[in-house]
């Protein structure tokens, strides 16, 4: 992952574009070939950073195996239900509470379930973004 800072601070000299050359404070000047127009490291890092900022689905690990509570996520139900919670941490019975905004209200889930019937992203997706992350088929029974 990028490091925030030098992304930043080089945009702020590269869109100075007041001349063809980069300023020597610039972290990406030797990188780039002290011209702007060469700025394919700087690009490339800026671009990962806003592709890290995506919505994701978190691994299991991050949620179900974590003891720790991880702050405001998105909890979305295989039933379509969906909406912005915050884990609270685990119930003495194994459970994991997450708890929703102000009023409240907790919902209990079993870890095992992670992945099959509930799961969590780091953020809001959009429709197109759910859509693009199916649930996992259901086994078939056997007859």
């Amino acid at each position: 992952m990028a490091d925030r800072e030098k992304v930043i601070k080089g945009l702020e000299l590269c869109l100075k574009g007041d001349s063809n050359l980069c300023e020597i404070s610039c972290p990406y000047y030797y990188q780039c070939g002290a011209f702007y127009e060469n700025n394919e490291a700087l690009l490339k890092d800026a671009l990962s950073m806003l592709k890290a900022q995506e919505p994701r689905v978190f691994d299991a690990d991050e949620i179900v195996l974590s003891a720790e509570p991880s702050g405001w996520l998105w909890l979305e139900m295989e039933n379509g239900h969906c909406g912005e919670a915050y884990k609270a941490g685990r119930t003495i019975s194994g459970f994991i509470n997450f708890g929703h905004g102000f009023d409240s209200l907790f919902t209990s889930l079993f870890p095992e379930d992670y992945g099959k019937t509930w799961r969590c992203r780091t953020s809001r997706p959009t429709d197109e973004q759910r859509a693009a992350t199916p649930w996992p088929e259901p086994p078939k029974e056997e007859t």
